[in-house]
């Protein structure tokens, strides 16, 4: 099992954080998934220890996002992005 945390820009409400489940759920290997939204932070527990399927599925959505190389520097801040719902 292997944990990826990525940072995602407009994760502010219920409805993107409903997108974000929606991007990631054909990813079948996806075992875990957790949402802060106050952080901007996904993390993603699966099986292959790969990001670029999982950014670019964000990133069809419009959720743009990268992966966290660092935990203890993780986004913390709030400008994050405008949220989906206006």
């Amino acid at each position: 099992m292997v944990t990826i945390h990525l940072n995602v820009d407009s994760v502010t409400c219920n409805s993107s954080v409903q997108g974000v489940i929606d991007a990631l759920q054909p990813i079948r290997d996806i075992t875990n998934l957790m949402i802060d939204s106050q952080a901007g932070i996904v993390e993603v527990q699966r099986t292959l220890n790969k990001s670029d399927d999982l950014i670019a599925a964000l990133n069809e959505r419009g959720f743009r996002s990268n992966l966290v190389a660092d935990m203890d520097s993780k986004k913390t801040d709030s400008g994050r992005g405008v949220c989906c719902c206006g």
